[in-house]
């Protein structure tokens, strides 16, 4: 199996803007395969689990669509094209995205060994980095929803169990019954 994945280290190099090539787990399969489409890939995030190297990627196509517009990174200037390895237009759907270890078998190696056909240039770079600050803040503001929801719920939890506490902590000769003592 090492023999068909030739190690050249690449996955050492992987940085965050490269495109590669990567059958992408979707439900479209090729006409004269079984395997999900090669298509390429954006690394949008690269890191470590242990000792494990890992890499984030997005889903790229060229087909233009109207789905999950605005999370997009979108390769469309010639010179865009040619520095990232590709043959025409594509865009990159952040919100099609995939951890994977560079072992994994879904990589499209070309003949050099090496999954990577090029690279996003400086303005589609911010642009990633721009959505993907916009990503970490939204969901940052989904996590503090939540942990308001969770607390305005336990303080009514609290509040109600005091109001019992004080039911129960009065003495029988105390209690009000029909309106007298």
């Amino acid at each position: 199996m090492l023999e068909q994945y030739p190690h050249n280290y690449w996955e050492q190099e992987i940085a965050v803007g490269d495109i590669l090539l990567f059958r992408f787990p979707t439900t479209e399969v090729c006409s004269d395969c079984d395997a999900p489409k090669r298509r390429p890939c954006l690394v949008v995030k690269t890191g470590c689990y242990g000792t494990q190297n890992l890499m984030e990627l997005a889903y790229g196509t060229s087909a233009y669509g109207f789905s999950n517009r605005g999370c997009e990174v979108i390769v469309r200037q010639s010179e865009g094209i040619s520095k990232a390895g590709l043959t025409r237009p594509t865009r990159f759907t952040l919100n099609r995205r995939l951890i994977v270890s560079p072992a994994h078998s879904g990589f499209e190696f070309a003949t050099h060994g090496d999954p990577r056909i090029g690279r996003l240039d400086q303005a589609l770079m911010d642009r990633l980095h721009s959505l993907l600050a916009r990503t970490l803040l939204e969901s940052d503001n989904a996590a503090i929803h939540h942990r308001t929801l969770w607390d305005e719920q336990c303080n009514l939890e609290q509040d109600s169990h005091a109001v019992v506490d004080r039911h129960c902590a009065l003495l029988p000769s105390q209690v009000m019954v029909g309106g007298k003592e």
